[in-house]
């Protein structure tokens, strides 16, 4: 993902936030293609999961 840091953290927590809410879970593991989740600002370790985060409903 190329939008910055700001674009990038915005559209992975507005992922995360919807399955959350959705699913009804507090945390959510990323992967892509079966690895996790690695952007230009943003890189998840083996089993790192993401919260919901509440500061970026609204």
């Amino acid at each position: 993902m190329n939008a910055g840091s700001t674009g990038e953290l915005f559209a992975i927590y507005t992922l995360v936030n919807t399955l959350s809410d959705y699913y009804g879970s507090q945390e959510v593991l990323l992967t892509v293609d079966g690895e996790p989740y690695e952007g230009a600002h943003m890189v998840l370790q083996e089993g790192e999961t993401l919260q919901f985060d509440e500061e970026m409903v609204n």
